[in-house]
């Protein structure tokens, strides 16, 4: 990471709510994130075990 290094969005739900959400969410971070010019990194959790 760098101040010169391009901006990425790291964003995504907590967990896995269901494949259908899932394709949702990430289709619509797409069209945001492109439509910005900007790069994405989809992170989600499977099993979020470690609830606080």
């Amino acid at each position: 990471m760098a101040n010169d290094a391009p901006f990425v969005l790291l964003a995504g739900p907590c967990s896995l709510e269901s494949r259908a959400h899932t394709m949702e969410m990430s289709a619509a971070l797409v069209e945001i994130t492109s439509s910005l010019g900007i790069g994405l990194i989809y992170k989600t959790s499977f099993d979020k075990a470690n609830r606080t």
